[in-house]
């Protein structure tokens, strides 16, 4: 079953800590999402996400500006970032998405925890299905750095939740 991302209602954002102090996510708001999922069989899921670096949004134009400068998403010269999934493994009661992300120009194996929702019909007659995945990714592991404060530490949180209609 092949779906594709309701931009309209899924989010792609990153959260870091503020100054370390208050964790604060920031949004970007384009991007395209594509994935096959069968609930019954999730390890054979595979799933794409590309986002426009240029359109993160956190809710402050300084803020956003520093998150596009070289020292952060450097939006000027990597215009997008990427994931595509490598694979799913069950671990214990968690699912994971292994899979590349492609991030300022760098590439490296990432392992996401992969929750998937229950396929219903909406009030259009399609179908659409959920997925969330969650993780941990090191910033200065893809050569960005603090982004003149806009995030302080070592780590942001990747959260993708898409909600899918499925393609005929």
């Amino acid at each position: 079953m092949e779906f594709k991302a309701d931009e309209r209602i899924s989010q792609v954002f990153m959260t870091g800590k503020h100054l370390g102090i208050t964790r604060l996510p920031f949004f970007f708001t384009s991007f395209f999402g594509n994935f096959v999922i069968d609930p019954a069989a999730p390890e054979r899921a595979k799933l794409l996400v590309e986002v426009q670096t240029a359109s993160i949004a956190s809710r402050d134009a300084e803020r956003d500006k520093n998150l596009g400068s070289r020292d952060g998403f450097d939006s000027k010269r990597h215009r997008e970032w990427k994931f595509t999934s490598t694979g799913v493994k069950q671990l214990g009661d968690v699912q994971v998405m292994s899979g590349d992300l492609d991030l300022h120009g760098v590439t490296k194996s990432v392992d996401l925890n992969l929750t998937i929702g229950t396929l219903v019909k909406d009030p259009w007659g399609g179908q659409r299905l959920s997925i969330e995945l969650t993780g941990t990714i090191t910033p200065t592991d893809f050569g960005m750095y603090a982004a003149n404060m806009a995030w302080s530490g070592d780590d942001l949180e990747l959260s993708m939740r898409l909600e899918g209609v499925l393609q005929s």
